[in-house]
């Protein structure tokens, strides 16, 4: 864990050394921390979703591109790496003045897991900058702050109005309500088959059996194939879009050497020249012919 509490901070690091280089370090106006009252955790997810979805002129839409968004609106560092399954980590989160909230998101578990680690994580950074540094694990999922984070997240990915729409839509009897209707659902909020189903049962949909019977079906994939919308692809190491934007921009405008591109995009140093080649335009071989 040391050791990618490390990476993260490394990357981290690139990300405000990249923003100084170009001269874009824009930091959005922070907010104070949210305050909750421990036991009513779901009251308080369910209120501050609606509001930061108003404050950040979201709608009631799915958010697919969720860490852009974050990244351009709150000024969010985010960083998706691989941690040890082992070691039940969802997601990291840390806050300082200079680098501003800063979300890692292990890469191991499913894209919509991912996508509601990042919703969860982004909860921290409403509600707890003031604790400087946060791991979230499956060992503290039980304390306030992981249940208020949890709950916040889930309203916030799959608000309660969007989700009674669709769901009426689609369903017209409850009753009959199939795994093949929790995929359709789950793949058009983008979050994982177990976040849409607890949805559904949290906002009584569905019931507590039906969620059961649903959360135990052992054969998601097979029908997820059947269907031909498998679960979507993980990624092992992403880099925001943005870091990667402004590390293009500032090898193409001379701010930085080969080595520095390589070193910033993590790849060995004969990718990043062939990389300049193509940014440079430069696609010519040996002969002068045009590749």
């Amino acid at each position: 864990v040391a050791r990618i509490v490390t990476k993260f901070e490394n990357l981290c690091e690139k990300m405000c050394e990249l923003e100084e280089i170009m001269e874009v370090k824009i930091r959005p106006p922070i907010s104070d921390d949210y305050q909750f009252e421990k036991g009513r955790e779901w009251f308080w997810g369910k209120r501050y979703a609606a509001e930061e979805r108003k404050r950040l002129d979201l709608g009631q839409a799915p958010l697919r591109n969720l860490d852009q968004i974050l990244e351009e609106k709150c000024g969010l560092k985010i960083f998706y790496l691989p941690v040890p399954d082992e070691k039940d980590i969802f997601g990291m989160f840390t806050y300082d003045e200079k680098m501003g909230g800063c979300i890692l998101v292990n890469t191991n578990p499913t894209l919509g897991n991912q996508m509601f680690s990042l919703a969860h994580e982004f909860a921290h950074f409403v509600f707890h900058k003031e604790k400087i540094g946060i791991i979230s694990s499956k060992k503290g999922e039980n304390t306030a702050d992981e249940k208020v984070a949890d709950y916040f997240a889930s309203n916030f990915l799959m608000p309660e109005d969007s989700v009674k729409d669709l769901f009426n839509v689609r369903i017209k009897n409850r009753k009959d309500i199939g795994v093949e209707d929790a995929i359709y659902l789950a793949d058009y909020f983008g979050v994982s088959f177990r976040a849409m189903v607890f949805r559904l049962n949290s906002l009584k949909l569905i019931s507590g059996g039906k969620r059961d019977e649903l959360i135990n079906f052992t054969w998601v994939t097979a029908v997820r194939e059947s269907m031909g919308i498998p679960e979507p692809e993980r990624n092992r190491f992403k880099l925001p879009s943005l870091y990667k934007h402004l590390a293009f921009k500032a090898y193409r405008q001379g701010r930085i050497t080969t080595s520095k591109f390589a070193d910033f995009l993590e790849i060995p140093l004969y990718q990043a020249m062939d990389l300049g080649k193509k940014l440079r335009g430069d696609t010519k071989d040996e002969s002068g012919n045009t590749l």
